[in-house]
C-alpha cells in the first residue's frame, strides 16, 4: 500500500470505527486475497467492532500489499451499507495526494530544484 493510502486510511480511523461494519468488507477482502484465513478469523473475533476496524486499517491492509486499499473500496462499494464510506475516502484520497503533492512542489522550491518540462520554455 501506497503513502497516500495509508494516511488516507490513518487519518480516518475514527471515521472508520464509527461507521464501518466490518463484516461488510471482510468476506470480499478474503476473497480478494487481501486477508488470509487466519486474519478473517481473528477479525471476527475480535470485539468491540472498533477494536476489530483498527485492526485491519492498521495493521492489516497497510501490510497487505499494493492492491488492499483499491480492494477495500471494492468491497465497501458492494455493500449498499458502507457504499458511502467509500466514496468519503475517495474524496479523502484526493484531498491527501493534494497536499503530498504540494509538499513535494515545496521542497523542490525550497532545495531549488526545478522540473524541466520539455517544449516549455
Amino acid at each position: 500500500m501506497d503513502q497516500v493510502h495509508r494516511q488516507v486510511l490513518l487519518e480516518n480511523l475514527t471515521y472508520l470505527q464509527d461507521n464501518l461494519s466490518p463484516e461488510d468488507v471482510l468476506d470480499k477482502l478474503y476473497e480478494a486475497r487481501i486477508i488470509s484465513d487466519d486474519q478473517l478469523s481473528g477479525l471476527r473475533k475480535e470485539t468491540p467492532t472498533k477494536s476489530c476496524v483498527r485492526q485491519l486499517v492498521v495493521f492489516i491492509l497497510p501490510k497487505a500489499g499494493s492492491t488492499a486499499f483499491t480492494e477495500f473500496i471494492k468491497a465497501l462499494q458492494a455493500n449498499q451499507h458502507s457504499e458511502f464510506i467509500s466514496t468519503y475516502l475517495l474524496e479523502e484520497e484526493k484531498r491527501v495526494q493534494q497536499r503530498f503533492c504540494e509538499g513535494i512542489s515545496s521542497l523542490y522550491d525550497y532545495i531549488g530544484l526545478y522540473i524541466v518540462v520539455p517544449g516549455i520554455h
